[in-house]
């Protein structure tokens, strides 16, 4: 049988340990609160992502358009149609995807 002494250092050892499973427990209870804080933060700049770009997409081109219009010589309307149109063929593309979610 066991002793009186060996029962009570393995009670004192079961007490200890207890403790500091609590004490893990209670991190670990703090580390889920601040990991799902950074995931809702992530989830939400993914989000805006996500729907800011097809404005993003669109914006390329135009400002591509814009950069390349002031280096150049003045062009024709026609010209200047011609260029525009493979933007609002992107722009169309675009815009019917986004319609269609």
């Amino acid at each position: 049988m066991l002793s009186i002494a060996r029962l009570n250092a393995l009670h004192a050892r079961k007490q200890g340990l207890l403790e500091s499973s609590a004490v893990d427990r209670e991190r670990l209870l703090l580390t889920l609160v601040d990991l799902e804080q950074r995931l809702a933060w992530a989830d939400r700049g993914i989000t805006l992502v996500r729907k800011w770009m097809p404005v993003g997409l669109l914006a390329i081109p135009l400002c591509r358009a814009w950069a390349g219009r002031r280096s150049q010589p003045p062009v024709s309307r026609i010209d200047q149609l011609l260029r525009l149109w493979p933007i609002a063929r992107h722009f169309l593309s675009i815009w019917q995807q986004h319609r269609r979610k």
